[in-house]
């Protein structure tokens, strides 16, 4: 998440902004310091239009 919000020029705040959660979320989950529940976790992924299939299937990706 954190390489996609930044390849998209989002500061931590804004993508917390867009997902309604808190800054210090975005933070702890792009430090590897929160395992976000789906509630959180599906606003991440919307707001940064990241595609579900990267975070739930990463395996694919090497294919």
């Amino acid at each position: 998440m954190k390489s996609t919000r930044y390849r998209r020029g989002l500061t931590q705040l804004q993508v917390a902004d867009m997902a309604d959660i808190d800054v210090r979320t975005v933070m702890n989950i792009e430090n590897y310091k929160a395992n976000p529940k789906m509630e959180v976790l599906y606003p991440l992924i919307r707001a940064l239009r990241i595609d579900a299939r990267t975070i739930f299937n990463p395996e694919q990706q090497r294919a």
